[in-house]
């Protein structure tokens, strides 16, 4: 998910910090919820056809989606941020709709039993408006938010948490995840990049459209489209795999700055720890923007441009969120500890590389984390979402788990967690279950119940 852009050692040894940045006023003491989801929906497909000059700002679409019902049907809900809708047509027949404030309400022709399928067409366009997170702001005319952002005669994505419906309508929850193909035209003197796989580039009067396809299941959050003029390099990462690296031309200036060399080591360390890259293809993309985070878009992590040369750990996060976030994905918000916390625990890998590093680390971690009477990293409370809880804790509950069942039982659990969830999404419970299960320890429940839940963080296991 998101990672500031700051240094490790700030990050580690001052956990109070990253909460400092962020403005909770008290109208972000909200509950987690799941209102931006119809729940008798499975979007399996989304097919976005986007057309967008950020010299105008303007962005039109064309969305399909391949529907199925998780139940009985007459209408569906989907989340839609600020963009007016023209025409809707279910399996090609114009349907009634109506738009409210982030919400697109379908009536389906008929009742539609569970298990039926169907596509859904939506036509609809205006200026994208990000959506504002509580203690967001809009200063000199630029918001501070998530979604579709455009800056500089140019445009780029940071969805999460919900920031996807500034510009495709969606069932925007981690759970539903969904394949995409995305069709961007632009200006014939920009480029498109998107998740996946580009399959094809046609030119037509004074535009070029772009088509990408991502093949495996993927949340609204991670999905991303830029638009600028790029520097584009291709660098090998082991056989059948390389990174495309987009920087905008007008970043020139700091291209060489990037700390690219290591890719290649830190792909095959968590191949090592986990198992095989989970995805076709392999990016890295950069923005004009000035967002003090990066965020692990799909297959294509972005990095705001003030991160070229930036510390080899934030790469390392971001790419271990390909295994832990994109292919394992929480099931809930509630349960982002899980792509957080396995990010920040393989970024303390990584950083240390020798047991003695890594306990000093960890325990150096601890010790600021009882000082601060550091809460749960399982939360309840929207403005909990990003909060030191959820990367420090939870990256020690990974590592309370590891000291108590030793280094075998927890590297056999750490394979067949991801074996048993890739592609899939994962809840608390679930991984609680796994954990007992595949280390052959259910004594460990407990453990990472009182880890995981509760307020007052248990003592340390011995090892």
């Amino acid at each position: 998910m998101k990672r500031l852009v700051l240094p490790l050692w700030l990050i580690l040894c001052t956990p109070s910090l990253l909460a400092s940045t962020v403005t909770t006023p008290a109208t972000a003491h909200i509950p987690l919820e799941t209102a931006l989801r119809d729940p008798a929906i499975d979007v399996e497909h989304y097919d976005l056809d986007l057309t967008s000059d950020p010299a105008t700002q303007l962005l039109d679409g064309v969305a399909t989606l391949s529907v199925s019902l998780k139940q009985d049907a007459s209408e569906l809900t989907l989340a839609l941020h600020a963009l007016p809708v023209t025409v809707v047509l279910v399996d090609g027949q114009l349907v009634p709709f109506s738009q409210s404030p982030d919400r697109l309400n379908i009536q389906l022709p008929e009742v539609l039993p569970a298990g039926a399928a169907f596509q859904v067409v939506i036509h609809y366009g205006g200026i994208p408006q990000q959506v504002l997170e509580p203690g967001d702001s809009v200063v000199s005319g630029v918001a501070d938010g998530v979604g579709w952002k455009t800056i500089r005669r140019s445009s780029y994505v940071l969805n999460e948490p919900d920031g996807a419906m500034s510009w495709f309508p969606c069932n925007d929850v981690p759970s539903d995840k969904a394949t995409y193909t995305f069709h961007v035209t632009v200006p014939d003197t920009l480029r498109a990049v998107a998740n996946g796989q580009l399959t094809s580039t046609v030119s037509g009067p004074g535009t070029r459209t772009f088509t990408y396809d991502m093949d495996s299941p993927m949340a609204t959050y991670l999905a991303t489209v830029h638009i600028d003029r790029y520097t584009q390099v291709t660098l090998p990462l082991r056989a059948g795999l390389e990174a495309m690296v987009s920087i905008p031309t007008m970043l020139g200036a700091n291209f060489q700055k990037a700390n690219w060399q290591q890719l290649p080591a830190m792909l095959k360390f968590m191949e090592q720890q986990v198992g095989p890259y989970p995805f076709g293809t392999f990016g890295l993309i950069y923005t004009q923007g000035q967002d003090d985070y990066a965020l692990e878009t799909q297959a294509l992590i972005t990095y705001p441009g003030k991160a070229l040369g930036g510390g080899a750990g934030g790469y390392l996060h971001e790419i271990s969120h390909q295994w832990f976030g994109n292919s394992v994905t929480p099931a809930n918000w509630q349960d982002i500890w899980l792509s957080e916390g396995f990010a920040t625990y393989f970024e303390d890998l990584w950083v240390t590389r020798d047991a003695a590093s890594l306990k000093q680390r960890v325990l150096t971690r601890l010790n600021k984390a009882q000082a601060s009477r550091m809460p749960a990293p399982y939360v309840t409370l929207r403005h909990d979402l990003f909060a030191p809880r959820v990367y420090q804790r939870g990256a020690l509950v990974l590592h309370a788990l590891r000291a108590t069942v030793g280094d075998a039982a927890f590297q056999r659990f750490l394979r067949g967690y991801y074996q048993r969830f890739a592609y899939k999404n994962v809840s608390t419970p679930d991984f609680i279950r796994a954990a007992a299960e595949l280390t052959g320890k259910p004594s460990v429940t407990l453990m990472l119940q009182r880890w995981i839940y509760d307020a007052v963080m248990p003592p340390f296991p011995k090892s």
